[in-house]
């Protein structure tokens, strides 16, 4: 900047003043615009840092989520096993149900082995619109996005296809199955659920 300076006014001689004036306006415009760009740079980076811890602590939340589920998924796994342990001696005989066993006492004992096998199911499930946990397929996204349960909501789609309702959301939105919806918007379908 300084050697710039230097050559500008040896220049002032042979440099008619005007043009030396506004050589001078514009490098101090220039300046100016160095400055501010600078500034601007700074708080980028500043706010990619702050995103960048907000996305450690997304992840280290995440990982304590999942580390809650495997534990609560265990706990209920050693649960599921007593009551079973428990029932066991309450379950149909081959020879058929004891002479002394009461209509309401065999209700209540197969309602109860019913009942486990029905809570296993959810316990081992994402939630309840999906009680088994499946990977969602390619043939799964292109139904919730064009087969038979495109017009219905993510939650009912997802129940109908035996999946979740974030596996249905997560696709429509297009955050997964990126090439399937590249192929089907190339054989001109248009993505009704993103505006």
């Amino acid at each position: 900047m300084l050697e710039q300076m230097e050559m500008i006014m040896s220049m002032k001689e042979a440099v008619p003043q005007a043009e030396l004036e506004s050589v001078m306006i514009v490098t101090q415009e220039l300046h100016k615009r160095l400055e501010a760009s600078t500034a601007a740079l700074g708080e980028l980076r500043s706010a990619f840092d702050d995103l960048q811890k907000v996305v450690e602590d997304l992840a280290t939340s995440n990982n304590a989520l999942v580390e809650g589920q495997e534990q609560l998924e265990a706990s209920c796994a050693e649960l599921t096993n007593e009551v079973r342990g428990a029932l066991n001696g309450f379950e149909e005989p081959e020879d058929g149900p004891p002479e002394d066993e009461t209509d309401e006492q065999r209700a209540t004992r197969v309602g109860l082995v019913f009942r486990v096998a029905e809570l296993e199911g959810l316990v081992k499930g994402r939630n309840r619109s999906a009680p088994l946990k499946r990977n969602m397929t390619d043939a799964d996204a292109v139904r919730v996005l064009t087969g038979d349960v495109k017009d219905l909501g993510h939650k009912e789609a997802g129940e109908q296809a035996g999946l979740t309702y974030a596996q249905v959301y997560s696709c429509r939105m297009e955050y997964t199955f990126k090439h399937v919806h590249k192929k089907l918007r190339d054989e001109g379908w248009k993505n009704s659920f993103v505006k």
